[in-house]
């Protein structure tokens, strides 16, 4: 037996939904609801966009960048499969896949979790927010989900915050074919003041030959030569999986490897690939910080995608 206010299961014995309260549904012998039970909907719906999903009954569908995904999220915070939904009598869970970014609900990190009405669900930095009423099995056909491709976009056109501004200045001085020296340079110094990032790199790619080259370095209060300028095992990741990617705590993430990252004295960082429209890698973007009093949030890493957009745009005007 189900509450029909909030699709809660009620026990035989129980008059009234635990969850809401409500009174329990009278019971009604040999009627279609005891062979097709009601069940509540899961309908996620992404911020901003409003492009909404619903997760099909007793299905797992897989979120993630990959076109072979159930779900595809086309946004470099998103791993190729990020998480999967499984709905069930029990309610919505949500399952992350290991992803580089991590799967939220309500701002906390989870690996597992039943889903509830009105919680906020990230993929990365992808937001979503749940909604869950009732259906009854069989009242209508679930959502084609193979079909549909939530497009994440990053919006620069917000005068309310200067880090965009500077972004929006930038892309229109790609629009009057600036030099794409001057670009990058641009780009840099925009992502160093729009952070609290002590250095800021960006390396362009031989996609011949998969080497990184520094273009463009900059570090807080001046400039530093050299030819390397990130760690490469932070760097190599982002580019195979061409995800961004957040560490909190460089030193101690699993996914990388080496010791560039204890030798450049690496604390946080963030890194983002510079795709190209063929999705080949044309560089990267990178910033991280030598102190561990000053750690990079999400926002900071959509900023960051914004900009190595804008990034890979000039490179490739330039080939």
């Amino acid at each position: 037996m189900y509450c029909g206010h909030c699709g809660n299961r009620i026990p035989e014995a129980c008059d009234y939904c635990v969850a809401c309260g409500g009174p329990a549904p009278a019971p009604a012998p040999n009627t279609p609801e005891e062979t097709n039970p009601p069940l509540a909907r899961c309908v996620l719906t992404s911020v901003p966009g409003g492009v909404s999903f619903e997760v099909p009954w007793n299905r797992t569908v897989r979120v993630g960048r990959s076109r072979s995904a159930d779900i595809s999220i086309m946004d470099p915070s998103i791993s190729r499969l990020h998480a999967e939904l499984v709905r069930t009598e029990d309610g919505c869970v949500v399952r992350d896949l290991g992803s580089s970014n991590g799967t939220y609900v309500n701002a906390i990190g989870i690996s597992q979790l039943t889903l509830r009405d009105g919680d906020t669900l990230h993929f990365g930095t992808v937001r979503f927010v749940v909604r869950i009423g009732v259906v009854r099995m069989g009242a209508r056909e679930p959502v084609r989900i193979g079909e549909i491709a939530v497009s994440a976009s990053h919006d620069s056109s917000n005068p309310a915050d200067p880090r965009l501004r500077d972004l929006v200045r930038i892309a229109k001085d790609l629009a009057r074919r600036e030099p794409t020296d001057r670009i990058l340079e641009r780009i840099v110094e925009a992502v160093l003041n729009g952070t609290s990032a002590d250095r800021a790199s960006i390396a362009t790619c031989d996609r011949a030959t998969g080497d990184l080259t520094t273009g463009v370095h900059r570090v807080r209060g001046g400039t530093q030569d050299g030819t390397r300028h990130f760690p490469r095992s932070i760097a190599h990741h982002c580019m195979q999986e061409r995800v961004a990617i957040l560490t909190e705590s460089a030193g101690r993430d699993e996914r990388f490897h080496g010791n560039s990252i204890v030798t450049l004295g690496v604390c946080s960082a963030m890194c983002a690939p510079l795709l190209a429209a063929d999705e080949g890698v044309l560089g990267i973007c990178y910033v991280d910080h030598v102190r561990n009093t000053a750690p990079f949030l999400y926002d900071d890493l959509d900023f960051l995608i914004a900009a190595s957009g804008i990034a890979a745009a000039a490179l490739e005007r330039q080939a």
